[in-house]
């Protein structure tokens, strides 16, 4: 089962007690339960172990902790809301002018990849380009 939202996983006090440890940001409440969110969402088609709020795996609250700090520290940078017109970069100088980032790019490509999340979590999910195939 993945992860459920209504919930914490995770302790607030073990949070920031983690995060003290690392000299990070203290977290809130409200950046555990957003940095939940980003591991549900971004994780929980490619994790390989069953598990439910009461009896998640260490990695995953690991990754909520790193989260959760990052959330703390700037609310929504692990989710932000993106608006694919607005992004360009400027090209000259001496006449203001302005060029699309690149082509083809999609609100995937803006979203934050923490790396450090990747790996707690590595030993309990799957590629993110694995493919599922059935054998008949």
């Amino acid at each position: 089962m993945p992860i459920l939202n209504d919930t914490l996983i995770v302790e607030l006090q073990d949070a920031i007690d983690y995060c003290r440890l690392r000299g990070y940001s203290e977290p809130t409440e409200d950046s555990l339960y957003r940095a939940q969110d980003y591991i549900a969402g971004k994780y929980n088609q490619r994790f390989t172990v069953d598990f439910d709020n009461t009896d998640a795996p260490r990695e995953v609250s690991l990754a909520i902790f790193e989260a959760a700090w990052r959330e703390a520290e700037s609310p929504k940078s692990l989710s932000p809301d993106i608006t694919m017109g607005d992004k360009k970069i400027m090209t000259g100088l001496d006449v203001i002018e302005w060029k699309p980032v690149k082509a083809g790019l999609t609100a995937s490509d803006y979203v934050p990849r923490v790396s450090i999340i990747e790996n707690l979590l590595a030993p309990i999910i799957k590629s993110a380009n694995t493919v599922e195939m059935l054998r008949v």
